[in-house]
């Protein structure tokens, strides 16, 4: 859904919403604009109706536009200086194959929506998503004592030594983030 939040430091409106909604909006859009719009794209002067790709500079010359934005980054963790911490405590970093381990993650209470990436090694997996799954995002629901906390379920289901890492981040403020210390798990 829509979610919006404004930041208290300089009352800027910003508006945070799904892919659900995105496209969702664009049906809207595309039901709503049954006539022809003149438009610049790249300096070039066009009709447009409906809904168009591009990843050109848009110009309404007359009638509503509606334009979306959207994209991935690639971001290197290992260059980011995180502002929060990640606890994290695990019963053993060496466990049989089959065995089952909790992973605790625990984070300050200074985020609105936190959200938790475990990216974890080949020999690793999460209990209940299945074998092969090496990077998952999990919301952070739970308090106790003041802190977000999360448990997860780990399952060793290969021979080998691999480093599981988690980062956390806030969903309605990017600026807001933390990176556990690497675990290093052996399985046999």
């Amino acid at each position: 859904g829509i979610c919006s939040s404004i930041n208290s430091e300089n009352g800027k409106f910003r508006l945070y919403s799904t892919a659900d909604t995105v496209e969702f909006i664009r049906l809207v859009t595309e039901i709503s604009l049954n006539k022809t719009t003149k438009v610049k794209i790249n300096g070039k002067e066009t009709e447009l109706k409906g809904i168009i790709a591009t990843n050109s500079k848009v110009e309404s010359i007359d009638g509503p536009v509606i334009v979306s934005i959207s994209g991935q980054k690639e971001i290197d963790i290992t260059q980011l200086n995180p502002n929060i911490s990640v606890y994290t405590r695990i019963k053993s970093k060496n466990i049989r194959i089959g065995e089952r381990i909790t992973l605790m993650i625990e984070v300050e209470d200074k985020f609105i929506c936190p959200v938790c990436r475990v990216i974890l090694p080949g020999n690793l997996t999460i209990s209940r998503h299945g074998a092969n799954i090496q990077k998952m995002d999990f919301p952070i629901k739970t308090k106790r004592f003041g802190k977000f906390t999360l448990d997860l379920e780990i399952l060793a289901i290969r021979r080998g030594k691999g480093k599981l890492k988690i980062i956390v981040t806030d969903m309605y403020d990017s600026n807001i983030f933390g990176l556990s210390n690497d675990i290093i798990i052996f399985s046999e």
